[in-house]
């Protein structure tokens, strides 16, 4: 039977992954905070569980040590898990697929922010092509032409050991594949990707932007990217080199910052849902706890996208065109 059906308060364990940096500080915390305040709302009872965490007792859950990225055991072994008598177990950050398959056969599972495919779980998935595609079609009706997006590229955690070898995010695939299918038979083009390293300092980054405007012979018009944050120091660099921003670039990014503590209050951008995600989670899993019906059915993922907020960093060039 259900915890609805008993009258029993649902006991819902939460498995933190990511780094010290992203608990505290970063949109996983943000994503926590507003599945919480959902969970108060529902009278659920939420526990956090980390790395050490069941040992350590610790009062709030950004003191945890981190789940290991990748690893097979990136947390609570399933035994521990089990004594918990959960109803219903939430993943946050844990990239583990034979953890996440083997976490899953304890209870209802809901990955946010990560699809996992083959393990029967529920995901909540921000719509990275969609937003592209919305982004592409909004340079493209403002008469954008020559469209350069700035990529994550992280460590290829796959690679040999000791190498520094390094792949396109696929988070930054979806929104480039996306931009690409927004300005389908338009005027506008998509530049080849340019590769941006979070380890970058300025001066590598100018050098290699450098380099890949003598290698084309021309300036782009727009300048897309992964996020905010990529997109800001890349255009950073193109004031460096003399351009003006938006003047002759346009600027626009993904940002998975809340409006409330964006850093990025100049930049227009495509805001991450967070507040959509967890709803959708809450759904997705008080559905599975609850609803006979839906307990075994097959895993199902929810797919949001964000809300244009417009900073003025886009310029309409189709006047400007007119003119010449």
């Amino acid at each position: 039977m259900s915890s609805q059906q008993t009258g029993k308060i649902p006991k819902v364990g939460v498995l933190v992954g990511g780094d010290v940096d992203t608990l505290k500080t970063g949109y996983t915390r943000w994503l926590y905070d507003y599945f919480a305040d959902l969970a108060l709302n529902g009278h659920w009872v939420l526990q956090v569980l980390g790395h050490k965490a069941l040992a350590k007792g610790s009062r709030v859950p950004w003191d945890l040590e981190p789940l290991e990225r990748g690893s097979l055991s990136p947390g609570p072994m399933p035994d521990d898990i089990r004594a918990h008598q959960f109803d219903g177990l939430i993943a946050l950050q844990v990239s583990s697929h034979q953890y996440l398959a083997e976490v899953a056969k304890l209870g209802p599972l809901l990955v946010l922010d990560s699809q996992v495919i083959g393990v029967n779980c529920d995901s909540v998935i921000f719509d990275g092509l969609k937003a592209g595609f919305q982004i592409g079609q909004h340079l493209a009706a403002s008469g954008h032409r020559d469209i350069l997006f700035a990529s994550a590229y992280t460590r290829d955690m796959t690679a040999r050991q000791g190498a520094e070898e390094y792949i396109e995010d696929d988070a930054s695939i979806d929104r480039r594949l996306g931009i690409l299918n927004g300005i389908e038979g338009t005027a506008a083009t998509l530049w080849p990707t340019l590769p941006v390293k979070g380890s970058d300092s300025n001066e590598t980054l100018k050098a290699r932007v450098s380099r890949f405007l003598e290698s084309t012979g021309r300036v782009p018009d727009a300048l897309a990217g992964h996020d905010t944050s990529y997109v800001g120091r890349v255009s950073k660099v193109l004031e460096q080199l003399g351009l003006k921003i938006p003047g002759q670039v346009s600027v626009i990014a993904f940002d998975a910052d809340p409006p409330l503590v964006s850093e990025s209050q100049h930049i227009s951008h495509l805001q991450f849902p967070w507040r959509d995600m967890a709803a959708a989670g809450w759904k997705l899993l008080s559905s599975r706890m609850n609803d006979p019906k839906t307990r075994y059915a097959p895993p199902r993922v929810e797919r949001v996208t964000g809300q244009f907020i417009d900073r003025g960093s886009v310029v309409d060039r189709r006047a400007r065109r007119e003119h010449c």
